[in-house]
């Protein structure tokens, strides 16, 4: 696909089985990971008219990726998604139309960019995260966005890597500046459950996709 060949790190395009369909599912890895940890997720989540793309973050480790380990690199992430999600844009998968999910430093990714970028998404999804800087993103959100922005958030109860406390706090705080956040919790650790949790995310998925046609 045109859009992954134009990728620094590449990436996988899985398209939907709705060959005209302009919907979107954007991936973010955790540290560590690449696209390929979301291979099966098409297929879990089997919703006709997504098509999807598995990102790989900027900083590579042999088979494996990050998307930063610096503040630097951090904004370098930022850019590098804002860059694509113009590429998708200019390819005919509108911002509006697009959805945003990561794990675990995706997931905090998925915050961090996603409420400061300057289009409004058609949903964000996080995994097993936390937000690192959570007072500067509360600063510089996008007032849109934390306006009309939803926000599905879900953690492992027994996540010994990133604690549930530290993510159920997080939500708090920015449901009180406004953020529309639905968080779900699951006895699982460290990972996605394809039984209960992405099952949960394919039924917001879609509801969301059916609110706007």
């Amino acid at each position: 696909m045109a859009i992954v060949s134009r990728l620094k790190n590449g990436g996988v395009w899985i398209p939907a089985q709705d060959a005209d369909s302009d919907w979107l599912l954007i991936t973010l890895h955790g540290s560590g990971g690449s696209g390929h940890d979301f291979d099966t997720l098409d297929a879990v989540l089997n919703i006709p008219k997504l098509n999807y793309l598995y990102l790989n973050g900027p900083i590579r480790s042999f088979s494996s990726y990050m998307w930063y380990d610096s503040s630097d690199s951090r904004h370098d992430a930022y850019a590098i998604l804002e860059e694509t999600l113009s590429l998708c844009d200019r390819e005919g998968y509108p911002p509006e139309r697009t959805f945003l999910l990561g794990f675990s430093q995706g997931a905090a990714l998925t915050f961090e960019f996603g409420a400061r970028y300057k289009h409004l998404l058609a949903g964000y999804i996080a995994i097993s995260g936390r937000i690192e800087g959570l007072a500067s993103l509360m600063n510089q959100a996008n007032r849109e966005i934390v306006k009309q922005g939803r926000w599905l958030v879900t953690h492992g109860t027994e996540d010994y890597n990133l604690s549930i406390d530290i993510m159920r706090q997080q939500v708090e705080q920015l449901r009180s500046i406004g953020f529309h956040i639905e968080f779900r919790e699951y006895p699982k650790i460290h990972e996605m459950d394809a039984k209960e949790e992405l099952q949960d995310v394919r039924e917001w998925i879609l509801e969301h996709m059916n609110q706007r046609h």
